[in-house]
């Protein structure tokens, strides 16, 4: 028991405390910044454990990075910890500006450092351009009054004329505006006031999201750059060695920054139209194209709308259009070209639509309005295509039209209808000369029961062959032509290694085949309407005849709308034609 109480006593005595009391303190590399050297370097150190800083409190500088970093300490026994926080600041106004007290929070509270009073020059890099300077920067937009959507140009330079290294640049925010950084960079050069200059220039797309005043905070360029160490000395001696070519150059760090840019996003002023307004704000044009103006009930024909410009055409949506009464239309997603390039977005956005023919007749496409917002000239316009006629033409039912030859009937065709060889002289008898007697023989005679045989025979090979084909022919009815012209579709259609508009064709040709069985007829194509005159016909049930325009219609809507198939919708299409046939049986 004794024991045990030393062992806890030693223990005790041995191990450190180390004391849970948070203690932080902040400092700055300097007090005093001065054109050449504007950066800031602020330390928070926090010893007894760490925590989380709040710099959003800091209002005169600007944060451009944080680092961390940690030290363990072991004096006499006893052990303590300490956190830095590194930030690296840049002075948003001049003359006496202070960082206030901030909030160090850990474990439920809350402690304060002690605030900091920094006196910040006046930096000439940032005013503009100036012949004098080596180095300056400068941002720019091209609309400081843009409207919500509007895509503008931030520009940022970089001006310089002598050699600098490991440059760094960080942009702002962006707040309120959706940015999209271009990824080349352009390099010119310039003449300013006779010196001649290296540009770079670093443009991003911005598209303002509300309207509202919004202030861009400065852009902030980190590099090194070469200054020539010269040394003042009365020495004559030492002034045969303070020559340029005896003198080293060391790198400098610098940091420049822009003035910051205001920015204020106008609304949009009232719509004088009817026609709803797209979204669109640039400059726009529309145009469209339909590629077939005669087509079969059936058929479809495809309109196509291509929106061109410049602007924010990704925001581009459907334009509405109205659908004649005799066709019926099917949807494609729309095909973008659009490229980003140093001024903005512009391309084409393209939408197609497949129009099919359900009734004949002529029918008018309407034209196609789009109201857009002119950016350049602040007005709403409308711009809208022509309109496309469409002629229908019934569609031409053949009675007993057999389904298309089979791959090896169509190459028996081929072999008969090939030209026949001319006879020709070979120089050479097909069987060998006798010049003697010897190879005479006689034969004796056939028998009288063989003989009837051989005369039996041949008619017997002919009356087999006649009653064969009246067999195979036995079925030539439309509507058998047509359930095996279905069965055959499907078959093919069950194939894995066939694509999706082969597949297509194959099932629409099925279901066609099935309808038209039921009426004991033929056909190619098949329109909504007839599907239900036919079914209607031959007694179908209601449900029975709901389901088959249902089918019908999710056929089409795959066929002219270009949506590719997986496994899961071919075996589902598969089936449904399949059940389709028995209940119509």
């Amino acid at each position: 028991m004794v024991n045990k109480f030393m062992i806890i006593i030693i223990l005790v005595v041995l191990i450190p405390f180390e004391a849970s009391a948070l203690s932080v303190k902040a400092s700055v590399d300097k007090n005093q910044l001065t054109e050449d050297d504007s950066l800031l370097v602020l330390t928070v150190s926090i010893s007894g454990g760490n925590a989380e800083i709040d710099t959003s409190v800091i209002k005169d500088f600007q944060v451009v990075s944080h680092s961390t970093g940690s030290s363990f300490k072991w004096i006499n026994g006893q052990s303590s910890s300490e956190y830095n926080h590194i930030f690296t600041l840049i002075p948003l106004k001049k003359g006496r500006i202070a960082i206030p007290p901030l909030p160090v929070m850990a474990n439920g509270k809350t402690v304060y450092t002690d605030a900091i009073s920094i006196n910040a020059g006046k930096n000439s890099m940032a005013q503009g351009l100036s012949s004098q300077s080596d180095i300056f920067v400068k941002a720019s937009v091209s609309d400081d009054s843009p409207y919500p959507g509007q895509s503008i140009i931030y520009s940022f330079k970089f001006y310089y004329s002598v050699q600098i290294s490991s440059p760094s640049l960080k942009l702002p925010e962006f707040k309120n505006f959706n940015a999209k950084e271009n990824d080349k960079d352009v390099s010119t050069s310039t003449l300013i006031d006779g010196r001649e200059y290296q540009v770079i220039e670093r443009k991003v797309i911005l598209i303002p999201v509300k309207p509202g005043v919004t202030t861009l905070s400065p852009s902030i360029l980190s590099f090194q750059m070469a200054v020539a160490n010269r040394r003042n000395s009365r020495d004559t001696f030492e002034s045969l060695f303070n020559d340029p070519f005896f003198n080293r150059a060391s790198l400098v760090k610098k940091t420049l920054k822009t003035e910051p840019l205001t920015i204020k996003v106008l609304p949009l002023p009232h719509n004088p139209y009817p026609e709803p307004f797209s979204g669109l704000i640039g400059s726009f044009r529309l145009k469209s194209n339909i590629q077939s103006r005669r087509i079969k009930a059936g058929e479809s024909t495809t309109l196509s709308l291509d929106i061109e410009g410049q602007g924010n055409l990704m925001d581009a949506a459907e334009p509405s259009l109205v659908v004649p009464p005799g066709l019926k239309m099917y949807k494609d997603s729309p095909i973008d070209h659009i490229t980003l390039d140093h001024d903005g977005y512009s391309g084409t956005r393209t939408f197609r639509m497949a129009f099919v023919g359900v009734d004949a007749g002529t029918y008018t496409i309407p034209p196609v309005t789009v109201n857009y917002f002119d950016s350049e000239k602040g007005q709403y316009r409308i711009i809208s295509t022509e309109g496309h006629t469409v002629t229908v033409e019934p569609l031409s039912v053949q009675e007993g039209r057999e389904p298309s030859l089979s791959q090896e009937e169509n190459t028996a065709v081929k072999l008969q209808s090939r030209e026949k060889r001319n006879v020709e002289f070979t120089g050479h008898d097909i069987l060998p000369l006798k010049e003697s007697l010897d190879g005479v023989k006689n034969r004796p005679n056939p028998s009288f029961s063989v003989f009837c045989m051989a005369l039996t025979i041949p008619w017997l090979v002919l009356v087999c062959a006649r009653i064969m084909r009246l067999y195979r022919n036995r079925d030539k009815k439309p509507s058998a032509l047509m359930s095996y012209r279905a069965d055959r579709a499907l078959k093919e259609a069950s194939q894995k290694n066939i694509g999706n508009d082969e597949f297509l064709a194959l099932i629409y040709l099925a279901f066609v085949s099935v309808i038209f069985a039921k009426n004991n007829r033929t056909g190619e194509n098949l329109t909504r309407r007839e599907l239900r005159d036919i079914m209607v016909d031959a007694a179908c049930h209601a449900t029975d005849i709901e389901a088959a325009e249902n089918l019908l219609d999710q056929i089409e809507a795959f066929r002219f709308s270009g949506r590719a198939l997986d496994e899961t919708l071919r075996r589902n299409l598969l089936e449904d034609i399949r059940k389709m046939a028995k209940r119509i049986e």
